[in-house]
């Protein structure tokens, strides 16, 4: 079955306009979405260990989920199988890196310290002061 995919999402204000529309199957239109989702948090989270108040464990969760998500769900393993959701790897659940996210919080013992190297940005461990 296929969908029909906004390019530019519309909750991004995209236009509702031919040039702005795709078609997608299900799994594809699905994994879409999901890895939008994660890109986003991750996004968020990143800015925020920049300002020096995020949490790198929950950082961490998201990429590794995003790695799931794309090992899963190549355009060849769609066609076979379909879409996987990284759900289905108990070791993307939220559970399982609850306490590691819980210790960053309290003890925060990361800065943020950014370093521009052209399109690059590093995260390195700061001093605690």
């Amino acid at each position: 079955m296929l969908e029909q995919d906004h390019i530019i999402p519309r909750a991004k204000l995209g236009p509702d306009t031919r040039q702005n529309k795709r078609w997608l199957c299900r799994g594809c239109h699905d994994y879409r979405h999901a890895r939008d989702s994660i890109l986003e948090s991750a996004e968020g989270e990143f800015k925020s260990i920049e300002r020096g108040y995020g949490n790198q464990a929950k950082l961490t969760m998201l990429l590794f989920r995003l790695g799931v998500l794309e090992w899963f769900n190549t355009p060849e393993k769609i066609l076979a199988n379909g879409y996987r959701t990284y759900w289905d790897l108990p070791g993307t659940h939220y559970s399982r890196w609850y306490e590691a996210i819980k210790m960053m919080k309290s003890r925060n013992p990361f800065k943020a310290i950014i370093a521009e190297e052209g399109h690059q940005a590093t995260l390195a461990r700061g001093s605690s002061a």
